[in-house]
């Protein structure tokens, strides 16, 4: 999986169209939460969403299940869960979502910046 590295029209840099659409749909809910942040005694660990009110990691993606490096994907997912549940003693959530055409079409009016795109000129899902 590719990563398109979407920029937004509020400066925000979201790694995936997938994130720029729940950073974008959080915003508009105004919920209070960290974006891109270290996990706290894990390293360069990162986690894409952290909501403070419920103590609560989220995880985002739009992997593609089928992909050969899935499992790998999940292995390292199940690996900040077990941090996030036995040391941080927080909640975690694992969000696997894919982006409906009127999704895009809300992500697209917000970007400033548009996404890397295939050879079928597709926009590239992370």
């Amino acid at each position: 999986p590719k990563c398109a590295k979407i920029l937004l029209k509020n400066g925000k840099l979201c790694d995936s169209l997938v994130e720029a659409f729940f950073y974008l749909k959080y915003k508009k809910e105004k919920l209070t939460f960290k974006y891109h942040g270290l996990y706290p005694n894990f390293g360069r660990r990162k986690y894409d969403f952290y909501f403070p009110k419920t103590n609560t990691y989220t995880e985002i993606t739009g992997y593609n299940p089928q992909c050969k490096l899935y499992k790998k994907y999940i292995q390292k997912i199940n690996i900040k869960r077990r941090h996030v549940n036995k040391v941080l003693k927080a909640n975690f959530k694992f969000i696997r979502y894919y982006l409906t055409p009127t999704d895009y079409d809300y992500v697209r009016k917000n970007i400033k910046r548009e996404p890397i795109r295939n050879k079928k000129n597709e926009p590239i899902y992370s």
